[in-house]
């Protein structure tokens, strides 16, 4: 959902501000999905391959702070950091491609705040995926689900662009 906001938000510009029905334009919406996500509780995955933060709230995580990131809405990129800052109730394991495609977020909150714990955290989960690859060159978090696609990709994308080593990009 987020990403379909995102999309609609880049579209505007000043000649199309009308566009929009009142409180309709995809900033307002985005803003009302962004406060109904600050509401729930962590999404933990606790099962015997991971325990971590659920893929999809990564993502929705990942999709809020792009959407702030072009807002130039400081606010929520400082709550998304409070919230996401490792701390004993947020497990930081990988070895799952559904745990590890959690390094999309703070990666992406290094790139809005600059702040080093959140590169070295993407960084160490992009980085695992690939420390024991398979005997075909594919990293051992390879499971052939069509989402696992996006989520080992996206991972790298964006170490990559956090860090602009093409090893990243060649895996």
């Amino acid at each position: 959902i987020l990403l379909v906001i995102f999309s609609l938000t880049n579209s505007l510009s000043a000649k199309n501000k009308y566009f929009w029905s009142a409180g309709k334009s995809p900033q307002t919406i985005g803003k009302k999905v962004i406060d109904d996500f600050f509401t729930r509780n962590y999404w933990i995955v606790n099962n015997k391959d991971y325990h971590t933060i659920h893929y999809a709230e990564a993502c929705a995580g990942f999709g809020i702070a792009r959407f702030a990131g072009l807002l130039r809405d400081t606010v929520t990129i400082k709550k998304l950091s409070a919230r996401y800052l490792v701390t004993d109730s947020i497990p930081l394991i990988g070895g799952h491609v559904d745990g590890n495609v959690y390094g999309i977020l703070p990666l992406e909150l290094y790139k809005q705040t600059g702040n080093e714990i959140f590169k070295e955290q993407g960084l160490k989960l992009a980085d695992h995926q690939w420390e024991n690859p398979l005997e075909n060159g594919l990293t051992n978090q390879t499971r052939f689900w069509i989402d696992d696609i996006w989520m080992i990709g996206s991972l790298q994308t964006q170490a990559y662009r956090i860090t602009g080593n093409p090893i990243y990009m060649e895996r």
